[in-house]
């Protein structure tokens, strides 16, 4: 017997594509996270210092956001690769991490935090697009135009003028553009509406 094909809901897809439910789902937990771990210094005087904070900091944020524990390893690895491409000198690739402990050794770890936090943001933001927009089977050509025609009734005001010139046919060919273009609708939302600033406990003292 030939195994049920699990019908998906194009309606519900582009419901959850909504920047606004984006931004209940996945950002404001991330904010939330982000503000809940409180520095002590902003200040670290060698090596070890600041690889236990950048380490607990991830193991903390991803607990908060995601559930579960991290290992050592896997936080350390996580935090090396954002602080290497995040802050990386501009025009180079690497050199980041280099950076990041200069910076956390002249009272600027908290800059380092928030770079940490605001990069695992941006990365599950990205997965839970990529995901909702790869629920429809990329061999399924009708069901890709059905949807971008749903897509753009709702969203295609907000989209590039180049875009909504173009057919639902064409832009159901370049799929992966309208999935980028999205994204970035997402992030300008996102900038529109303020975020909490982490308060450090200086700033509370003085309060």
């Amino acid at each position: 017997m030939a195994e049920k094909k699990k019908k998906i809901s194009l309606e519900e897809i582009t419901e959850n594509l909504d920047p606004d439910k984006i931004n209940e789902r996945i950002e404001m937990p991330h904010a939330e996270a982000h503000h809940k771990y409180k520095l002590d210094k902003i200040k670290v005087s060698d090596y070890s210092g600041f690889r236990d904070k950048i380490i607990d900091y991830v193991k903390h944020h991803h607990k908060e956001t995601i559930g579960g524990e991290l290992s050592e390893e896997d936080a350390f690895g996580k935090a090396q690769q954002i602080l290497e491409s995040e802050l990386a000198p501009q025009g180079q690739r690497s050199g980041g991490f280099l950076r990041a402990y200069d910076m956390a050794r002249k009272g600027k770890l908290d800059e380092i935090i928030k770079t940490l936090a605001t990069s695992m943001e941006s990365e599950q933001r990205a997965n839970y697009v990529n995901n909702e927009f790869l629920k429809i089977d990329p061999q399924d050509f009708n069901a890709h135009v059905d949807f971008v025609n749903q897509y753009m009734d709702k969203y295609g005001s907000l989209l590039p003028a180049k875009f909504q010139k173009k057919s639902a046919e064409e832009l159901a060919k370049n799929y992966q553009g309208l999935i980028k273009h999205h994204m970035g609708i997402v992030e300008d939302v996102k900038e529109r509406t303020k975020k909490y600033e982490p308060v450090k406990k200086e700033e509370k003292k003085a309060a």
